[in-house]
């Protein structure tokens, strides 16, 4: 069973920071136009985009509302998702 340990009502948020030594311009490519993608990766809600931004050296995301999974996109699109730096703080789930 899963048990929510905490949660803020109407509130979620989620990040992440994924080195572009870790990803192929494909993949940056897609990241960066993922509501516009999402859906031939048969990922659910792909207008809930996320804000990206991008720097020499890294792609950056934040959602205030994390209805897109990216990590499912990135999985899918072919990321080593271990090598991405996740921040979610929607709510914390408890494994029972």
């Amino acid at each position: 069973m899963k048990i929510r340990k905490y949660f803020v009502a109407n509130s979620s948020s989620a990040s992440f920071v994924v080195h572009k030594d870790d990803v192929t311009a494909l993949q940056a490519t897609l990241i960066k136009n993922h509501s516009k993608e999402g859906a031939k990766y048969g990922i659910l809600y792909p207008e809930d985009s996320w804000f990206i931004s991008e720097s020499d050296t890294k792609i950056e995301g934040y959602t205030s509302m994390d209805n897109f999974n990216m990590r499912l996109f990135m999985e899918r699109i072919g990321i080593d998702v271990s090598k991405v730096e996740w921040n979610d703080n929607s709510c914390d789930w408890d494994e029972e």
